[in-house]
């Protein structure tokens, strides 16, 4: 929608936005949160957290981030780009710099910076981080490794900086984003 109609503002963070008498919520299950803020505009907040009791759903300020996944486009047709992308999915954990992703690129650091973030809507050290973030859900969802240890296998030196960042892209801590969305078999640990 950004894309097509870029006057229009937009949050893909949020799971319900409400601008004067127009209310749009999003999301497989949006008419559970439409109803529930039309219940609260309507009749009250009482009346919402009853009905979101009875029907066993959580109410309060909530967002899309924990749900959204990094899914990077590698068909954009920059080889270059491209070959950048491969490399940082392939050694995430890595210590890159601008520099050595515009030799993998064979670009100047400079084109490569405008390249990479015109095509990946990102810049290079933002995408970096974004990949690293949606590796360590993976190994949150699917392993029983300690946090440290994701942390430091995700390419953080620092648990506490790790942590930082997965709550600003998630909205989570990487001990609540498992709680949640862990597979039962992985365990938590």
């Amino acid at each position: 929608m950004a894309k097509h109609y870029p006057m229009v503002a937009t949050d893909v963070n949020q799971i319900l936005i409400e601008h004067a008498d127009l209310i749009t919520a999003g999301g497989m299950m949006a008419w559970v949160d439409l109803c529930l803020a039309l219940i609260d505009r309507f009749i009250g907040r009482d009346a919402v957290i009853e009905t979101a009791h009875r029907f066993v759903v959580d109410v309060g300020q909530r967002d899309q981030r924990r749900y959204r996944r990094f899914t990077p486009n590698l068909t954009h047709g920059d080889p270059g780009v491209r070959k950048a992308q491969l490399a940082i999915e392939r050694d995430f954990d890595g210590k890159y710099s601008i520099r050595d992703l515009a030799t993998v690129a064979g670009m100047s650091e400079r084109t490569f910076i405008r390249r990479f973030s015109s095509i990946t809507g990102l810049p290079p050290m933002a995408y970096v981080q974004a990949v690293r973030i949606e590796k360590s859900k993976d190994m949150l969802i699917h392993s029983n490794q300690i946090v440290q240890n994701i942390a430091f296998a995700a390419g953080y030196s620092d648990h506490s900086s790790f942590g930082r960042k997965f709550i600003q892209e998630t909205g989570l801590t990487p001990t609540e984003f498992r709680n949640r969305f862990a597979l039962k078999s992985a365990g938590a640990g």
